[in-house]
């Protein structure tokens, strides 16, 4: 539920744009829950997205990055019908015609394809899918037997067919979608973690020392893991303290870049606070270059986002006693913050980058004061003076 104060008219002022950026948001919450569930939780997740670390010598062509190979079709006896494709024929095309899309979901999209549709429905006639065989795959992907896939993994799997399968009833390949009558798994997602200052500083003294501002500009400033990764020491300004916002890491295919922020809201400068740009002061101290990243590898090179919660996330959160909680979780805690401190909508717009406080409102809504119990403080504040006055 939205609070009174602030939601109604923010709601109703919700663009287009907003709603495809509230999306967006949900979706990447979706991509990231696994890499922050614990290790062992997440076999599934680790097996399949952790990508080697490529020296510059032996990164794949990024032209051929996105070509899926898909099972050998099925081949079909004499009496076979030539028109009955089967679910890989029709895949095969279809994907090829997808718009290419943001590199990381079409990776995720890509390899879900190759390790859970195709090897059990590949073989398959489009025209002898059914709800019921489909329904039975989704509860044993859920299940013991099946792993237990999380339940993001099953629920986009299942998005990913459906869209193929619609498709397919627009082509007039078949006459009805069957993964449309799928019922989903419940979301197994944690609830968002909300930090306390004293649990926020004890991370941040858990944090390898060279990380600790990591941890203080996503928790305080709100940072976003692409921007923090993705940042420079010539977009930091100590005696001003103030952080320039122009560029965000993109992991796709495992092949890191250095991109411009997909929005123009994203592109923004932040003000400091004073114990943050101290610890950005004791860690330039050492000497950097302008075009040094604030948060590299070992090497000086990009930080992969997964090593980055392998080799340091992961042991800050057990040693601080804060587990389980994603590096996602830090920024909710910048805006509860915020906001504990009078924000407005509008104000966490611009600090966080949203297009717009209809956003902040839709994904922070819940982080707001009522406003019916503010306006009853307030009143009561106002009988009180005069209670006074009269005494």
């Amino acid at each position: 539920m939205k609070p009174s104060g602030v939601g109604p008219a923010a709601i109703a002022a919700m663009t287009s744009e907003d709603a495809d950026e509230v999306a967006a948001v949900h979706e990447m919450d979706d991509m990231h829950e696994v890499d922050d569930m614990d290790e062992a939780a997440a076999v599934h997740e680790v097996a399949a997205v952790t990508a080697p670390d490529f020296e510059d010598d032996d990164l794949p062509d990024p032209a051929t990055l996105y070509d899926l190979d898909l099972p050998d079709r099925a081949v079909w006896d004499a009496d076979d019908e030539p028109d009955a494709p089967t679910l890989g024929d029709w895949f095969e095309e279809w994907w090829s015609t997808r718009p290419p899309g943001r590199p990381a979901e079409r990776t995720r999209d890509e390899r879900l394809a190759r390790t859970q549709i195709l090897p059990e429905w590949g073989a398959v006639p489009l025209s002898e899918l059914s709800a019921g065989a489909l329904q039975s795959w989704v509860t044993h992907m859920a299940g013991p037997s099946g792993g237990r896939l999380p339940s993001v993994e099953v629920r986009r799997t299942i998005q990913l067919l459906d869209g193929c399968l619609e498709a397919a009833v627009e082509e007039a390949l078949v006459t009805e979608n069957p993964a449309s009558h799928v019922a989903l798994p419940a979301s197994d997602a944690r609830p968002r973690r909300v930090l306390t200052d004293d649990e926020l500083w004890r991370l941040a003294g858990a944090m390898d020392r060279p990380y600790r501002a990591f941890v203080l500009l996503a928790g305080f400033c709100g940072l976003r893991l692409g921007e923090l990764l993705a940042l420079r020491w010539s977009a930091i300004d100590i005696p001003d303290a103030r952080v320039d916002i122009t560029e965000t890491l993109l992991d796709g295919g495992g092949v890191l870049r250095i991109e411009r922020p997909r929005s123009n809201a994203a592109i923004r400068s932040i003000r400091l606070p004073s114990f943050v740009a101290a610890e950005l002061e004791r860690k330039a101290e050492l000497g950097v270059d302008p075009d040094q990243l604030v948060f590299p590898s070992a090497e000086g090179h990009l930080l992969r986002p997964t090593a980055f919660r392998r080799s340091f996330w992961l042991p800050a959160v057990h040693d601080a006693g804060l587990a389980p909680l994603g590096i996602h979780d830090l920024r909710p805690t910048a805006v509860a913050i915020w906001i504990s401190e009078g924000a407005t909508p509008e104000q966490v717009a611009k600090l966080a980058g949203h297009s717009s406080p209809a956003v902040v409102v839709e994904l922070y809504g819940d982080l707001f004061p009522d406003g019916d119990e503010r306006l009853l403080a307030a009143l009561e504040r106002r009988e009180s003076g005069r209670a006074v006055a009269s005494g």
